[in-house]
């Protein structure tokens, strides 16, 4: 059995040998996998047990056998149980698209929002409801990385961290740098 899980990509499952039943949720449904959730695993950041029984209903199930195929769109929650027989083999094939790469970009952002707004009460829209929006998340996503990374270095030089040259700074560490600022830029 493979538990209930969902993936950064989509994915094509192809049953070779023996059965299993393939179970697929509804992707971009915040009642089934909460979209912070989805958020902080697009940025590799732990994940939590999401299985509740409740929501299977919202599962369609499919009975695989030899030869069957199945697209599992890309970040819906999924789980396979092994049929009776002793082996059962299947193969998988993990892809992106053009469309799945900005939700993902997009996704790591929100994260990072969602981070940085929660001490005012602020929470990004979520991924998937408009075009524009997610364009525009997936296009700042670089900024705000190498942003954060510089703000980080900066911060580690001032505090006497050592840095990649072996060089150790000897100054006092400022107030700021455990402000509000560091926080939103993820250091």
């Amino acid at each position: 059995m493979t538990p209930f899980h969902f993936d950064r990509y989509s994915n094509f499952l192809m049953q070779i040998r023996g059965s299993k039943q393939v179970a697929v949720f509804p992707n971009f449904r915040d009642d089934i996998v909460p979209n912070d959730v989805c958020e902080a695993y697009m940025a590799r950041e732990p994940s939590v047990t999401l299985w509740r029984d409740e929501l299977d209903r919202h599962a369609e199930k499919f009975d695989f056998q030899p030869g069957d195929a199945l697209h599992i769109p890309y970040i819906s929650g999924h789980y396979v149980k092994n049929g009776a027989e002793d082996v059962s083999i299947s193969l998988s094939f993990f892809f992106q698209t053009d469309e799945t790469l900005r939700w993902s970009n997009a996704m790591q952002l929100n994260h990072r929002l969602r981070k940085w707004g929660r001490p005012v009460g602020f929470s990004p829209h979520p991924v998937g409801l408009s075009s524009a929006r997610d364009v525009m998340k997936a296009r700042m996503l670089p900024a705000v990385t190498g942003a954060g990374a510089a703000f980080h270095r900066v911060r580690n030089w001032l505090r006497g961290t050592r840095t990649a040259s072996g060089a150790s700074a000897m100054v006092a560490m400022a107030p700021w740098l455990d402000s509000p600022v560091a926080s939103m830029l993820g250091v």
